[in-house]
This record gives C-alpha cells, sequence and structure tokens, in this order.
C-alpha cells in the first residue's frame, strides 16, 4: 500500500487584507524527535507553520494533522531539532507553491469550451466569483474526566520491576504527565 502523500492547503483572504489564515492539512505523524525528545516541542508542525507565516504577512497557520495511521517523516527518531525544522520547512514550502497556485481571491475557473489540438482539450477562463461571505462559530467549554493513571509510587514500582524499553518509556511519561495533572487539579 502506497502511503497518502496529499497535502490540502485552503486559504482565508480579505480583499483589504490579503490572506488572514492559512489551513493546512497533511497526515503524517510528528515523529522526528521521537522518544528521545526531552523538549516540549512542536516537531515538524512548528518549523512549517513559521515558514508559512514568514511568507504570508503574519498571517496565523492552522495545521490540521490528517489521519496518520502508519505515516511518519522519512527521517524520525533522531532526536535533533534541526532535522524536525528541515522536515517543516520542507511541509511549509509545499504548502507556499500550493498557496502560490490559488488564482486570486474573488476569482473561479469557468468552463468556455473544448478546443480541438489534436485531443479534445477543455478551455478555462478566469471569471469573478463570489464565495460565502459569513463565517460562523460558537465557543463551547467542556469538562473531561482525568484517565486514571497509577499513583506516582506505583508508577515507580512497575518502572523498577520493567526490562521492557518501550513500556519503561511511557511509565516514565506518566510520571511526567501525573505531575502536570496534580499541578494543573490544585490551580482549579
Amino acid at each position: 500500500m502506497e502511503a497518502d502523500d496529499t497535502l490540502l492547503v485552503g486559504r482565508v483572504s480579505c480583499p483589504s487584507r490579503g490572506v488572514t489564515a492559512t489551513l493546512v492539512n497533511y497526515a503524517c505523524h510528528a515523529t522526528t524527535l521521537g522518544g528521545a525528545n526531552r523538549l516540549i516541542s512542536p516537531d515538524y508542525v512548528g518549523a512549517m507553520r513559521e515558514t508559512v507565516e514568514k511568507h504570508t504577512d503574519g498571517a496565523p497557520c492552522l495545521f490540521l494533522g490528517g489521519a496518520a495511521g502508519d505515516l511518519a517523516p522519512r527521517r524520525q527518531y533522531v532526536g535533533d531539532p534541526t532535522v524536525a525544522e528541515e522536515n517543516g520547512q520542507q511541509l511549509g514550502y509545499a504548502a507556499l507553491s500550493v498557496l502560490s497556485g490559488m488564482l486570486p481571491e474573488g476569482n473561479a475557473l469557468e468552463f468556455d469550451r473544448v478546443e480541438e489540438s489534436g485531443a479534445k482539450l477543455g478551455r478555462w477562463h478566469v471569471t469573478p466569483h463570489s464565495p460565502a461571505g459569513t463565517c460562523r462559530g460558537r465557543e463551547a467549554k467542556i469538562h473531561l474526566a482525568f484517565k486514571q493513571i497509577p499513583q506516582p509510587d506505583e508508577l515507580l514500582r512497575q518502572l523498577e520491576a520493567c526490562d521492557d524499553r518501550v513500556r519503561a518509556e511511557r511509565m516514565k511519561r506518566m510520571q511526567l504527565l501525573h505531575n502536570g495533572i496534580s499541578e494543573n487539579r490544585e490551580a482549579d
């Protein structure tokens, strides 16, 4: 089965300000840094956003992760932030390439006629187009239950008895998660 390398790019724009936001959808796990990473990092997504925002006058770029399944960057689990930046820049420039091929806002392609040229070819022309001008949204606050994880002393006991590297890594991350949840619960 071939990997899905589809890159979907959308733009929000306004006649007086140009591009006001960019939407990028790509199916790929953010695993450039992998388990060796101990930094808080957006992985390749951060560099992708920076690249796009730099070339769209700072318009925010929203990344929408696709159904990544078993899709990951070519260079992954390296623990080197430079590689994450390179992966992100590559995706960012691909998104910018899509943006540069879009018609100016307020325009669409309209079929004109078939032209015979050894084959029947479609002729299209740019025509004014008024997309929907209304966008609505609402904010909803919801409270979610915390996932039950073992207490720190139980995690430590399990970790000391564990000889599986992957499982041990998960337990170490649970310890960090537990510490963060405890701090947030105290702040509520």
